[in-house]
């Protein structure tokens, strides 16, 4: 097939496409493959005379011309057939389209087009005689110029132009090719002679083809008048500008460049230099004010074609620069794009002789870009472009600073232009643009953050170009890297692990660091941990690789701010690096270089809107800042501004100083002892805060302490633990434990933990743990404190609980041979617990004597209860409640054998505490004789009930008021079993005071059981009441009676719900007696 694309004929369905005949050519060379070749191919072999091409007869032609020209016959197909088409896969029809001009055709075409304009180059040296240059220029005309591709459309016009300003010179060809050209700008045809021997049946002979025609023959018109003598041609020379002026109106880009590089060689060819202020005013009309944008952009190439071929003077002269100046700033839309079409060309032209009216344009070309049109912005980015590619080093120096101040323009268009101003400036002077790299780069890097797309892109084409003065070989390695990671967030880790893994044999060079900084900064800002965390860590490490660390500074106003946002984030390990290269950076370039840092970390630390996480990032940043500024300065902040606010009223600085604590030990080391006894009542008192957190964070700060000083100063921090473990917070006691826990196991070689100690190899740690803890603490400390931490095991929390029994087994191997080491001092901490009036600390020691009796049993009763029994008779109510306690639990956890031996000092220490003027402590007896009496039985009645009987009939009141409460005690626990008992010897007649007094007493004790005693106390009351209605009483009998009516108002009030029928029953019952 011809790669000249042919009109479609209509379409048509067929079976099966007729087979074309192809024309084999003999070209004279070897015997190859026969390869297709087309009928145009064929006329150019007879055209050039190559060897062996066979002469075509008339028959030939004329089956050739119908071959190509004839139209296809259609067919027409009936309704089955149609049908058939849908019902059946015909594989044998198909249906005729126009044919496509391909890629691969195109491509042939081009091919042609090129070894014929190769025909013009020096290197060929071919002369082509008039003959031959009719066939050329007729083919260029009639399938080049006309043909529907643009690409061949331009190639065909500039091999045009080329030819006939090169072989065009003669007198025959002028005369030939002028009436041949105006021939087709009439009609916009050419003639078919021109074609012959090739066949015109293939030329493009539509109206767009026609146009097409006339645009390229003009260029070549432009071309043959440089061949027109000055003399006698100059009406033709000025017809030709005028044909060529006129041609810049025609709406294609190459067309106007190939017309405007035809002007700029006649400008002093005939009367054009006496017209030229003319041309200029018209065409800088055109330009300024005109209609369409093909004739102001085609006005702009003949305003540049005509200045270059009438000289640079021509600009200063009719005012051209001042012109375009003034539509560039306050001209209209239309106005302002024509002018920037015209620097753009002045600018393409004149090159390096345009450079010095560029610094007059620049701030024209920069205002241009924030305009409101986008036209006009779209001009001013192509001509800055441009503009910038062309100027030297001298012009450099001069546009600089003008570009870096449109940096801080609000406008997105005009930040692009700067940007693309530096990009192109780099081909210029890179080594001038070196020295302004630290103020480039960073305001690069701005635009790498601007919302807009473009101002984006500009930026990565303009740091690749910087990139080339990058003087240090390992920055250059890796450069790739680091500009991709600017240009693409997801490569910023890749570029931070190049720059870790590099070993820096060089120093780092300004221009190295303007390009490191970006990187390392968005990798701050980035969002996986990872990434923060090297970037945070090349931050602090670069100040040591740099020649001067004074060329790191102008860089911080980038990176500090990122530095504090990393410092403040939720991943500790981010924090942590963060805080260590803000120390660095300190150490590196001196506190006084980051004046207002330290102000920032104590204000964020102290915040109360801040979170606990934010809060500990500045605590961290302050202590390495402190350490990077030496131990006598943070000595001195600490005791004089951070310690001092450990009180303050505000919970979220509270908590920042216990965060300062938290870090400080590790980072300061073995300087912080210094400050272990100025920080401890911190400590104690953020673990009894009432803000949760608070306590949390102090926890975190104690064990930092532990860890780090805990072996050198164990006597500084143990009394201050010991005294936690018996504190009312229950959080705090669990805080204690577990510093104490950390010492414990610090002091021991081991690790506190959930295992228990069952296995031998465990067992053997502990003994190890054991012997090593005595060795450090000494025989009398270790008592206290393993005391302390077994008086913890029974505690009322479970979490306390929990936490001393996994201290317990670290720390202890037998624990029944602890107890016995340990005993004398845990039983007197016992004591000391009972007898602090505290609730909570009194059930807990209880707990823990039970314990110890039910572990060591015989070999522990002879020494605790006679302390018990010691400290009753000589301690306070609330020691007596303590022991009432303990001995409940001391008898609750022994066995009847044990308890029987010391039977006789348990009962008259029960008794008496049962009689004991204090209700509590009457009230804890009688838990004490109820466990006493479940363990013996009614022995304890037998030794206790009667005593108390008797103490009863005493004539003594404090006597008898105390077997008063001790029996209203028992019968309060044991009253099913006593009242039987009681009842008949309270009941004997004549019923004195005492007894009814009691009875009434007893009654309030055993509401739920006395009225089982009904049947026999109420007839013995009303009885007693009757017998004074007939008598007369002295005053004895007077207070007998009251006491009476009393016991009886007593029993009927204490009386519960299912005692009232049995009282009304046995009241009734006495209605009808007949006294």
């Amino acid at each position: 097939a011809s790669p000249f694309p042919v009109q479609a004929a209509p379409a048509a369905v067929a079976k099966k496409k007729p087979v074309k005949k192809k024309v084999i050519i003999d070209t004279g060379l070897p015997k190859k493959k026969v390869k297709k070749t087309s009928s145009v191919t064929a006329s150019m072999a007879k055209i050039t005379g190559a060897p062996g091409a066979p002469r075509r007869t008339a028959a030939t032609k004329k089956l050739l011309a119908k071959s190509l020209g004839a139209p296809k016959m259609e067919r027409s197909l009936d309704e089955s057939d149609l049908m058939g088409q849908f019902k059946t896969k015909a594989t044998g029809v198909k249906k005729v389209t126009a044919e496509e001009d391909s890629e691969s055709k195109v491509a042939v075409r081009m091919g042609v087009l090129r070894a014929i304009a190769s025909l013009t180059e020096k290197s060929a040296n071919v002369q082509l005689d008039l003959p031959l240059l009719k066939i050329l220029l007729g083919f260029l005309m009639a399938f080049g110029l006309g043909d529907g591709n643009e690409g061949v459309r331009n190639a065909s016009r500039n091999a045009a132009r080329d030819i006939v300003a090169l072989f065009g010179s003669s007198d025959e060809a002028i005369a030939f090719f002028l009436p041949q050209f105006e021939l087709a700008l009439k009609t916009g045809r050419t003639d078919d002679e021109m074609l012959d021997p090739l066949s015109p049946e293939k030329v493009p002979k539509t109206i767009a083809a026609s146009d097409y025609r006339k645009e390229g023959v003009v260029v070549s018109l432009g071309s043959i008048a440089l061949h027109l003598k000055n003399d006698g041609d100059e009406d033709k020379i000025d017809g030709i500008i005028d044909m060529l002026l006129n041609a810049l109106k025609t709406p294609s880009e190459d067309v106007q460049s190939s017309v405007a590089l035809c002007l700029s060689k006649l400008m002093k060819k005939g009367r054009t230099q006496q017209r030229i202020e003319i041309l200029l005013n018209d065409l800088m009309t055109e330009c300024i004010h005109g209609s369409s944008l093909a004739s102001q952009r085609g006005a702009a190439y003949g305003i540049s074609a005509a200045v270059k071929g009438s000289g640079i003077a021509s600009l200063k002269k009719y005012e051209v620069v001042k012109r375009l100046e003034e539509a560039c700033t306050s001209g209209s839309p239309n106005s302002k794009e024509g002018s920037l079409f015209c620097i753009e060309l002045l600018s393409s032209r004149l090159g390096i002789l345009f450079e010095p009216y560029v610094i007059v344009l620049l701030p024209a070309l920069l205002k241009a870009f924030s305009d409101s049109n986008d036209y006009v912005r779209l001009a001013a980015d192509k001509t800055v472009g441009l503009i910038m590619g062309k100027l030297s080093g001298h012009g450099v120096k001069l546009v600089m600073p003008a570009v870096l101040d449109a940096f801080n323009e609000p406008e997105w268009r005009t930040k692009q232009a700067s940007i693309h101003m530096l990009g192109s400036m780099s081909h210029c002077a890179p080594k001038q643009l070196a020295k302004c790299l630290p103020q480039v780069v960073p305001k690069l890097t701005e635009a790498f953050s601007d919302t807009h797309p473009k101002v984006k892109n500009s930026a990565e084409e303009a740091l690749e170009e910087i990139c080339k003065v990058i003087k240090n070989p390992e920055i250059s390695s890796i450069s790739p890297t680091l500009l991709r990671a600017l240009t693409d967030a997801s490569a910023t880790l890749q570029a931070l692990e190049a720059l870790i893994s590099t070993e820096f044999v060089h120093a780092i060079d300004a221009p190295s660091l303007s390009i490191i900084i970006p990187v390392v900064h968005r990798g701050l800002r980035d969002r996986a941990a990872t990434t923060k965390r090297y970037a945070a860590l090349i931050s602090g490490n670069i100040c040591t690789m740099v020649n001067d660390p004074r060329d790191f500074v102008p860089y911080l106003p980038i990176l500090l701010p990122a530095l504090k946002s990393t410092l403040l984030d939720p991943i500790p390990d981010v924090r942590s690096i963060s805080a260590k290269s803000l120390g660095s950076l300190t150490r590196g370039l001196g506190e006084a270089t980051f004046p207002d840092l330290r102000p920032w970390l104590v204000d964020t630390m102290r915040s109360e809107g801040g979170s606990g996480v934010e809060r500990s990032g500045a605590a961290q940043g302050l202590s390495e800042l402190l350490v990077a500024g030496g131990a006598q300065l943070t000595e001195n902040v600490m005791i004089n501004e951070i310690l001092p606010l450990k009180s303050h009223p505000k919970a979220g600085t509270r908590e920042g100083v216990l965060w300062v604590l938290t870090f400080l030990p590790s980072v300061l080391g073995q300087a912080y002892s210094s400050l272990i006894d100025e920080s401890l009542p911190a400590l104690l008192s953020g673990l009894a805060d009432d803000n949760e957190s608070v306590r949390d964070v102090a926890l975190r700060a104690g064990r930092v302490l532990v860890r780090s000083h805990g072996k050198a100063h164990k006597d500084k921090i143990l009394p201050s633990l010991e005294e936690g473990l018996s504190n009312e917070d229950y959080r705090i006691r669990c805080a204690s434990l577990t510093l104490l826990g950390d010492l414990l196991g610090m002091l021991g070689g081991t690790k506190v933990g959930k295992a228990n100690t069952d296995t031998q190899d465990e067992f053997r740690q502990a003994e190890r743990a054991q012997a090593q803890i005595a060795l450090a603490l000494g025989n009398e400390t270790r008592k206290r404190v393993l005391s302390s931490l077994y008086l913890a095991r029974s505690d009322t929390a479970a979490v306390v609980r929990q936490s001393a029994v996994q201290v317990w087994k670290t720390v202890v191997s037998v624990t029944a041979r602890t107890l016995r080491e340990i005993l004398s001092e845990l039983v007197d901490q016992i004591v000391i617990a009972l007898a602090s009036g505290d609730p909570e600390r009194t059930q807990v020691a209880g707990r823990c004597l039970g314990d110890i009796v039910s572990k060591l049993g015989d070999k522990v009763l002879p020494e605790i209860i006679p302390v018990l029994r010691d400290n009753f008779h000589r301690g306070d109510e609330f020691t007596r409640q303590g022991v009432c306690v303990g001995l409940a639990e001391v008898i609750d956890c022994s066995s009847k054998e044990q308890i029987t031996k010391f039977l006789d000092i348990l009962v008259k220490l029960v008794q008496d505490a049962l009689c004991d003027e204090d209700e509590q402590v009457r009230a804890m007896a009688a838990s004490c004789f109820q466990n006493l009496y479940n363990l013996v039985g009614n022995r304890t009645l037998d030794e206790i009930v009667p005593a108390l009987l008797v103490a009863m009939e005493s004539d003594d009141e404090v006597t008898k008021t105390r077997a008063l409460n001790g029996m209203t005690g028992i019968l309060g626990v044991r009253s099913r079993e006593l009242l039987p008992y009681i009842i008949p010897r309270l009941l004997k007649t004549p019923l004195t005071i005492s007894h009814a007094d009691a009875l009434g007493s007893i009654s309030g004790a055993t509401s739920g059981t006395i009225h089982m005693h009904f049947n026999s106390i109420i007839p013995t009351l009303i009885v007693e009441l009757a017998s004074f209605s007939e008598i007369e009483m002295d005053e004895e009998e007077k207070a007998r009676e009251e006491a009476i009516r009393h016991c009886f108002r007593a029993v009927c009030h204490n009386v519960d719900i299912t005692g009232v029928n049995w009282l009304i029953s046995e009241i009734v019952s006495k209605g009808a007696h007949d006294k």
